[in-house]
């Protein structure tokens, strides 16, 4: 089948995704609100909150807080924020 009923509207919405990313930029900034994710990961296997069972979520909430920070920011380096987003986390 046909995604669209005209190539004019898959060029109208991708017209406008650029606007829409400055956009959630500057309200981002004006709030000052940053898109950092800090992520624990387990060392062995992987953990899928979606398809874990019980016992291994249980497992990784108990075990996530005693993951010791990194030595340094991976992108900043020493002087990146790194450290005080974990210790808010």
């Amino acid at each position: 089948g046909i995604l669209y009923e005209s190539y004019v509207h898959p060029i109208t919405i991708l017209s406008t995704l650029p606007s829409a990313g400055i956009g959630a930029l500057v309200a981002l900034m004006l709030f000052g609100v940053d898109l950092s994710v800090i992520g624990a990961y387990p060392q062995q296997g992987t953990y899928n909150l979606c398809r874990g069972s019980k016992s291994e979520h249980v497992k990784a909430v108990q075990t996530i807080p005693q993951v010791p920070p990194p030595g340094s920011d991976p992108v900043l380096g020493a002087t990146g924020p790194l450290h005080d987003l974990w210790r808010c986390a």
